[in-house]
Order: C-alpha cells, then sequence, then structure tokens
C-alpha cells in the first residue's frame, strides 16, 4: 500500500508520485520487523499481562525531514484495522 498524505489514506498505488504499485517489503526488514514485534508481545506479557496480537508487516512508513524538522508526538488511531 502507499499512504496518500493529500487523501489521508492508503493506496494501491502511488498517485501522487508514479501511479506504480508500490514494492513490497524486502524480506530482511520483514522479518527484524517480525522479530522486533515478538519481542514486544513477551515483554508486554510478561511485564504488564497484557497479551499484544501477532503481527505480519505489509506496510512500510518511512518519513524524511529537513534538518530543522522533527515528528511531534502523535497517535494514529484512526486507521482500519485492515
Amino acid at each position: 500500500k502507499h499512504w496518500e498524505p493529500r487523501s489521508h489514506s492508503y493506496e494501491d498505488v502511488r498517485s501522487s508520485h508514479d501511479g506504480a504499485t508500490p514494492p513490497t517489503i524486502p524480506p530482511i526488514l520483514h522479518d527484524v520487523c517480525i522479530k522486533a514485534a515478538e519481542q514486544c508481545v513477551q515483554v508486554s506479557q510478561r511485564e504488564q499481562g497484557v497479551r499484544l496480537p501477532s503481527i505480519s508487516p505489509d506496510i512500510c512508513l518511512v518519513n524524511y525531514y529537513e534538518k530543522t524538522g522533527r515528528l511531534g508526538l502523535h497517535q494514529d488511531k484512526d486507521e482500519s484495522s485492515e
């Protein structure tokens, strides 16, 4: 999927860029994400008694910032469960 900032939604093609289908996540990055998520599940269960759901990442979001830019505190609570 491709995040389209103009419509604030995910798309199957990069409509604001080149119209192409976004590439899949490289296997090595997918594996790192899976291992990190599994560790989060284990820590959450052990330290807080909360069982997080297992995930299999299917999207990768990269933010680029100018030297003076920064990512402020935010919550991604309005995204769909898809």
